[in-house]
């Protein structure tokens, strides 16, 4: 595993935990929602809401999807890439 990959899989599990303990979910919930829908959540939970952030937007989405690309069609199948 990368280091990106194990980082990511680092925030995955902290998310997981708040969303379950702190809001309750259940994890189909936790894993069905965005990160948008978490942070809201949270922001309603502890009464911070508002809008006193900053959105997130299409270049904060850009930064990600390049960061942690989706697997090619290819490489789900276990076939080589390229």
């Amino acid at each position: 595993m990368s280091a990106q990959a194990g980082h990511f899989a680092d925030i995955c599990a902290e998310a997981a935990r708040v969303a379950t303990g702190l809001l309750g979910w259940p994890p189909q919930v936790f894993w069905q929602a965005t990160p948008q829908d978490l942070w809201l959540a949270l922001e309603g939970r502890l009464g911070h809401g508002g809008g006193g952030g900053a959105a997130f937007g299409r270049a904060d989405l850009a930064r990600l999807m390049a960061r942690f690309p989706d697997e090619t069609a290819q490489e789900s199948k276990g076939e080589p890439h390229g």
